[in-house]
């Protein structure tokens, strides 16, 4: 069956994207609704049935068989027997449809004039139009062809002053508004009045009305991007273009007369059918490009400014039937009505278009952030890339519910779009988008400070839409990432002349981490390397990284940074920015698997780094201990997680939410200090909170403890200080295990943990602890040797660590040496004083305290005698500062020390 190569269209530029629809819709709404159309390789494909054909001067012109026939075939299709679709633009000047508004240029007048004056079949849908607007404003409807005196009619028709003057108002003072509500009432006036569907799909891309909030006066108007405010570009706008192009492929010589300021530029008609063939097939042709048919939004490469080609400077230039036929393809992004999750009202939406991001844009900076003051985006379009044939209803139906959804709600921002690639463009058949900026880099402020500037569609890279179920633990943060990213609400992290640099980069960190872990999971789906799998989640990790570093940054101002307009919050209001969210234990995977459930020590992935298992160690630190009665703290604990130990928050008393919280004592982590310092001032702080509470143990405890190799590490200084900070907030994010204890290892912990005090103490993961230390204890010669290993890296501690480490364990003591683990042993006996003797540098006192504790809880150290329990360790004061932080951070080896320091047990073992 008939197929055709159409090389003069490609996914890039937009332009030769938008011709590609164009020509599918018009070959299908007067051809064959039967025709099909899909991409391969870049190239667009369009098949017909064999049956296709359309009628010239009465005579039927059937398809050829052949491919060159074919082309031929197409050629003549659009040059002969083909209608345009009627374009009004009556809110722009200098148009022709513009007839109550003056203008500085009458290009667009003149060319409409001699379209009025050469009666074709290519215009009759703009009589029909022209007809059906004087119909809107009290003209009866043409019998024939209209000429240049309907325009003049049509410029007396509007006696409204009101409305005239609302076009005219300079859109300042008290006058600010009304120029978008007028436009908005003209649209309306114009979309109700006139029925041709060609127009209304037209009426529906450039624009939607929508009611003011912000303004007094009642409507206003939002304008699709795609085609900047109202399809102008420039002077004149974007209609004025089309028109001169209508005008110049089909009456050429006749425009000659009419602009003859241009005439170069306007065609004969073999030369018009050559350049058809140029934009259809890439073929060259002779002066193709030509200064009166530029669009730089759609065609960057020719809009003409510097460093945009070879030379320093270049001039503006565009192809005619590119500028037709780009036109009719946009008329597939119709814009409608959609509202938003929990949203009372409708606004409106344009398909895959949404707001941009500086993820994968190198276009675009951070003080260039959508919404900002020296923003230069207008969002994105997304446009879809299909590998399978497709007729016009399969695409009109995709494009008309092309606004993509993550997790119920719009996807408005690209961070956002990117993730629901893998749901919505698989479901629909689409292999991919090919993704666009918008961004005003063409132009410049003039003196007065008026924006001169154009948009361009800078295109920003292929994605393959694959599934990819491990994207779902991005959702964890999707109301963090409207509220900071998303320019058009009140909490937006946007720029502004008083805007901290810090706050700045931590936005634009937090948003590249989203989109570039985004991109690795699209991608990491079609590769079956464990390497693409690994770095995926090593990328989502970045992700709660960063999310970690902007709330670290905003926590210093406790949530108020300046607002959109670069003033201060007012006093009396609290925070304008959002703590970021409790993650689900699926974050500890790096896979989404049960986010209900938290995983056991053997399906905890890392980097094979010591600081990814010492940030994780630090970063999963539980609550614990019952509030006392009468206490007015929001923590449900009397010792929250350690993440309120690291910026000044505080959980509310579900556990799940969390709140800034300025009067905090709490937090004590300086960014700037030395790892181990941090550690011990948290340990202070933690054993303090913990007086004011009840409960058995230490607030110390984590499920996923540090091996002996990193604390030694940690130890010797032989690990990325600055890393491991980074990756501890971002494991802090990830919410608290919670009490409980699990029916599986009821044996092992019989009767421990059934009183009321121990319970608001171990969690649900303390009885899996246990049943890993037994296991290990009992297990087969090649555990044991690994088991030897470990202890060689113990005993590379200091010996004064290993006996105090036993009295500042998350739970219960180890058992002691050459016997088996029952849960029945005490809780591990350390407490402030002990700290606070390390702290002063008194590392022996500190270590004689430390081992009468543990031989009053039946762990007699192994230098303890009758007389005395010095051990004399001498230690400098850094060393025991440096000590003192390392106790914070949970182990699994606490077996191995007790080996290390504590007396064997004297019990009968037969």
């Amino acid at each position: 069956m008939p197929t055709l190569q159409l090389h003069g269209c490609a996914l890039e530029p937009l332009g030769d994207y938008l011709k590609a629809l164009g020509i599918f819709r018009l070959v299908s709404e007067q051809i064959s609704p039967q025709a099909r159309c899909w991409w391969k390789h870049g190239i667009f494909y369009l098949w017909l049935p064999s049956q296709a054909g359309y009628s010239v001067n009465g005579v039927q012109q059937t398809i050829p068989s052949n491919e060159a026939g074919i082309a031929a075939w197409l050629q003549t299709f659009f040059f002969h027997a083909c209608t345009y679709s009627p374009l009004l633009a009556p809110w722009q000047k200098s148009t022709g449809y513009s007839f109550f508004l003056e203008g500085k240029r009458d290009r667009g007048l003149q060319a409409l004039e001699v379209i009025f004056d050469n009666h074709k079949r290519a215009y009759e849908a703009i009589y029909e139009a022209l007809s059906a607007l004087g119909v809107c404003f009290g003209i009866a409807p043409l019998e024939q062809p209209p000429t240049k005196q309907y325009l003049k009619d049509l410029a007396k028709c509007v006696d409204d002053s009101d409305f005239i003057k609302g076009f005219k108002s300079n859109n300042q003072g008290s006058q600010k508004g009304l120029k978008p509500h007028t436009q908005a009432r003209l649209l309306e006036r114009v979309r109700n009045g006139i029925p041709d569907p060609r127009t209304t799909a037209w009426l529906d891309v450039v624009g939607q009305p929508l009611t003011s909030r912000s303004s007094k006066h009642a409507r206003d108007i939002r304008w699709n991007q795609v085609l900047g405010e109202g399809a102008g570009e420039g002077s004149g706008g974007m209609m004025v273009t089309v028109l001169v192009a209508l005008a110049a492929v089909f009456d050429g010589d006749t425009l000659k007369t009419a602009i003859p300021k241009d005439k170069a530029d306007f065609p004969n008609s073999a030369t018009a059918q050559e350049w058809l063939r140029a934009s259809l097939h890439g073929t060259p042709a002779p002066d193709l490009l030509r200064s009166s048919y530029a669009l730089g939004i759609f065609y960057p490469p020719r809009k003409g400014d510097p460093n945009l080609g070879q030379g320093f400077e270049g001039n503006r230039r565009g192809a005619a039937w590119d500028v037709i036929l780009l036109f009719e393809g946009v008329l597939l992004f119709a814009g409608s009505m959609a509202r938003r999750l929990n949203a009372r009202k409708a606004v409106p939406a344009f398909p895959f278009y949404c707001g941009s991001s500086l993820g994968a844009n190198s276009a675009a900076s951070s003080t260039e952030i959508e919404g900002s003051k020296k923003s230069i985006s207008s969002g994105e379009v997304w446009c879809p890339v299909w590998n399978q044939p497709a007729t016009l209803g399969d695409l009109t139906g995709l494009f008309s519910d092309g606004r993509i959804q993550i997790e119920g709600r719009d996807a408005r921002l690209a961070t956002q779009f990117i993730r629901a690639l893998g749901r919505h463009g698989c479901d629909r058949g689409i292999t991919a988008f090919q993704r666009y900026g918008l961004l005003r880099r063409s132009g410049s402020y003039s003196s007065t400070g008026q924006d001169r500037t154009s948009t361009l569609a800078i295109p920003l890279g292929l994605y393959t839409a694959s599934p990819n179920s491990d994207l779902t633990l991005l959702d964890d943060l999707i109301d963090f990432e409207e509220y900071v990213l998303d320019a058009s609400g009140r909490r937006a992290i946007l720029d502004s002349d008083s805007q901290p640099r810090r706050i700045i980069q931590a936005r634009r960190f937090f948003e590249e981490a989203l989109f570039d872990a985004s991109r690795s999971g699209l991608e990491s789906h079609r590769q079956e390397a464990t390497t693409a799998l690994s770095d995926f989640r090593l990328k989502l990790m970045d992700v709660a990284v960063a999310a970690a570093r902007l709330e670290r940054e905003c926590g210093v101002t406790d949530g108020r940074i300046h607002r959109k307009d670069g003033t201060p919050p007012p006093k009396d209001e609290g925070a304008n920015v959002p703590c970021a969210p409790s993650l689900t234990f699926d974050w500890l995977r790096l896979r989404h698997d049960t986010p209900s459930q938290p995983p056991k020590r053997a399906e905890l992935p890392d980097d094979g780094t010591h600081e990814w298992r010492l940030a994780r160690a630090l970063g999963t630190i539980c609550p614990r201990g019952k509030k006392p009665e009468g206490s007015k703290r929001n923590e449900p604990r009397a010792v929250g997680p350690i993440r309120e130990n690291l910026v000044r928050l505080v959980r509310s008393q579900g556990g799940m939410v969390w709140d800034w919280e300025p009067e905090s004592r709490r937090a004590v982590w300086l960014w700037s200090g030395e790892i181990l310092g941090n550690c011990a001032a948290v340990l202070h702080r933690r054993l303090i909170d913990a007086q004011a509470g009840s409960g058995n143990g230490l607030p110390l405890f984590s499920p996923y403890g540090a091996d002996a190799a990193d604390v030694l590490a940690l130890w010797h200084r032989a690990v990325d200080e600055e890393r491991l900070n980074e990756l501890l907030h971002g494991f802090a994010l990830i919410r608290p295990c919670r009490k409980g204890k699990p029916d599986a290892a009821q044996a092992v912990i019989s009767e421990a943990g059934t009183d009321d005090d121990e319970s608001q103490g171990d969690d649900e993961f303390t009885a899996d602890y246990y049943v890993e230390l037994r296991a290990e204890e009992t297990a087969s010669e090649f555990v044991k040797e690994r088991w030897l290993e470990r202890l060689d890296l113990a005993a590379q501690l200091p010996r004064a660590y290993a006996l105090l480490k036993l009295c500042f364990l998350g739970g219960r003591l180890p058992s002691r040496p050459d016997d088996l683990r029952s849960g029945k042993e005490p809780y591990a006996p350390g407490n402030l004083n002990i700290l606070i003797l390390l702290l002063a540098g008194r590392a022996d006192e500190a270590c004689t305290a430390a081992a009468r504790r543990l031989h009053y809880a039946g762990y007699s150290p192994l230098f303890a005698t009758s007389e005395s329990f010095s051990a004399g360790f001498a230690l400098s004061h850094e060393e025991c500062r440096r000590l003192a932080g390392l106790l914070l951070v949970p182990i699994t080896f606490a077996s191995d020390l007790a080996r290390l320091v504590i007396k064997p047990s004297t019990k009968d073992q037969s």
